[in-house]
């Protein structure tokens, strides 16, 4: 058992050692006050806690039932070959002018220093999971806007529980307090403070230049105040409101009767939080660890083939560009949506996988001799600001040169305005808006501007103006008035089918000049689970940077994406 000192009193506190998984016994990590709970000698995943204001590694995930929500993590066979780090920084009453910058300073110095050589610091894993609580988010988000150089090749994921990213109004109750301790932090944390502002500017800045492009996050918000009554109308409002919790990621979820303490302890693998953290692992984080398998997977093809086959790269393409044309699949789908498109805008929607983006994309820039134009709204609805989305047309437009509008902010009239008078001496334009997802309440709002924006452009506008919209889920049908439904058609896209996701497999082996041999071998790619046209590609990089197709390789690039996951489009 090793010991560490702890902040609090400087009490001595036990601390579990470090847990290996594989190879031969080794020295334990020298003490710490933070440091690794397991340690797998293959792990490719550091899940991370980060703890929150005046409290430590041990107390701030350790709830009544004795379960601490890193050692579920430890328990569960998920997590297996995940490395687990329990961080700590200086938090207590009377800590001066130790304040978020010499704190965020702290955890940067204990994620990139490992003083053992027999494991490496948490900045050195390339996939990377924050689980903070509190002040901790507010401390990994600045780390991460900081040392944004050192991620930007890396997969981040950010869970953030119950995280003031906007302040608390009880930083201000307790403002009397901070100031008779001299505790600085207490001061930072009032809504509004200069500090989180800045930060809060800094952070949306980085989300919408997308500089860490494998930068994932989710948001969850306490129920109630630290004063309620199950069976009596007794509420203090949350320390944490939801206004300050979910700013970045969508609407934050409510974790059922939390409040801003118990919100951070898991009870068991069935509490509502550890149920969320679960699924943001399975569907925001784990399909982005394919993403980053498969960039090393291309930068280790660039330098083994020939440049016969680089030259037709282009047929294992991610994103559909016009250079793309040749190696693009031709489907039903395409022939159904080039008819649409020809006398209305369309809205696509389908699953994850059924090749919305590159459909939309093909038909945007490579169907006739249209003007198009695409337009990133995602961000702009993520953050639940319409008024965003008026930023983002006009900013869009003005940085291609067709608009000089340009002050502080913008309305729906702008947004109508800059369109119309942009593409009033063209016949025939396209404009794409991508990836909008429909998830959540909001979604009714930012719909309800799509529909209207495209009505309200097209009796404006003498041309031929067309909107291709991409959503996984469809929009309300109470929103497609007789109106609107003049102006636009909704695509329900289906999965592809086994033959034309064979078709592709064979398109590619011409293209690339790589054969796998048998049918046997393209039937068992095929039937891959969730087997879509982007995990097809995948696996022709991955054989190609491992040499090429022979039994061993396919062998090995089946076997790793069986346990990367879906590798949607």
């Amino acid at each position: 058992m090793r010991i560490k000192i702890s902040y609090k009193e400087n009490k001595l506190t036990p601390v579990k050692p470090v847990e290996h998984v594989g190879g031969a016994d080794k020295p334990k990590s020298p003490i710490f006050s933070n440091g690794w709970i397991q340690y797998p000698d293959s792990a490719e995943i550091a899940v991370v806690f980060v703890h929150g204001f005046l409290s430590n590694a041990s107390d701030c995930w350790k709830g009544k039932s004795g379960h601490s929500w890193p050692d579920l993590i430890k328990a569960d066979p998920k997590f297996k070959e995940c490395a687990v780090f329990v961080s700590e920084y200086h938090t207590i009453a009377n800590s001066g002018e130790y304040d978020i910058e010499q704190s965020t300073n702290e955890l940067f110095n204990r994620f990139s220093f490992e003083p053992s050589s027999e494991y490496r610091p948490v900045l050195n894993f390339t996939n990377i999971i924050f689980v903070c609580h509190s002040l901790g988010g507010i401390l990994v988000r600045r780390l991460v806007e900081q040392q944004k150089h050192l991620l930007i090749e890396k997969a981040i994921g950010l869970f953030l529980v119950a995280s003031p990213s906007g302040g608390s109004e009880y930083a201000k109750t307790f403002d009397i307090v901070g100031r008779l301790y001299k505790n600085k932090v207490v001061r930072q944390l009032n809504s509004g403070s200069e500090v989180l502002n800045d930060l809060d500017g800094r952070f949306r800045d980085l989300l919408h230049k997308k500089t860490i492009p494998r930068l994932v996050g989710a948001e969850v918000s306490e129920n109630y105040g630290p004063v309620w009554a199950e069976w009596l109308p007794i509420r203090t409002k949350p320390i944490v409101e939801k206004s300050s919790s979910s700013r970045y990621f969508g609407v934050a979820t409510i974790i059922p009767g939390s409040d801003h303490f118990n919100i951070a302890k898991p009870g068991s693998v069935n509490s509502a939080i550890y149920v969320n953290f679960l699924r943001f692992f399975d569907q925001s984080f784990k399909p982005i660890l394919e993403k980053a398998c498969i960039e090393k997977s291309k930068q280790q093809m660039a330098n083994v083939l020939t440049e016969e086959v680089k030259q037709d790269a282009n047929a294992l393409f991610d994103i559909y560009k016009i250079e793309c044309k040749p190696y693009y699949l031709l489907r039903d789908a395409d022939l159904e949506f080039e008819e649409i498109i020809k006398y209305s805008s369309v809205w696509i929607c389908g699953p994850s996988g059924c090749g919305k983006t590159s459909l939309a994309r093909y038909a945007v820039f490579s169907l006739g001799k249209p003007v198009a134009t695409q337009i990133d709204l995602g961000l702009a609805y993520e953050a639940g600001n319409i008024e965003a989305c008026y930023e983002a047309i006009v900013s869009t437009y003005r940085s291609l040169g067709l608009t000089d509008l340009d002050r502080p902010s913008y309305n729906f009239a702008d947004a109508v305005g800059v369109l119309v008078k942009a593409h009033s001496s063209q016949s025939a334009v396209r404009i794409l808006l991508d990836e909008i997802p429909l998830n959540n309440s909001s979604g009714v709002r930012l719909t309800e501007f799509l529909l209207n924006l495209i009505v309200k452009v097209n009796s404006a506008s003498k041309a031929n103006i067309r909107f291709v919209i991409c959503s996984i889920n469809t929009p309300s049908n109470d929103l497609m008035t007789d109106k609107v439904q003049e102006s636009l058609q909704v695509n329900a896209l289906d999965m592809w089918s086994k033959d034309e996701l064979m078709s592709l497999i064979k398109l590619i082996e011409e293209s690339v000049g790589l054969q796998l041999g048998a049918d046997d071998l393209r039937i068992r790619l095929v039937e891959l689970d969730l087997c879509t046209p982007r995990k097809i590609k995948n696996f022709f990089r991955r054989v190609v940077a491992l040499g090429g197709a022979s039994p061993d390789n396919v062998e090995t690039a089946l076997s790793e994406f069986e346990f990367y996951g879906n590798g949607n489009e």
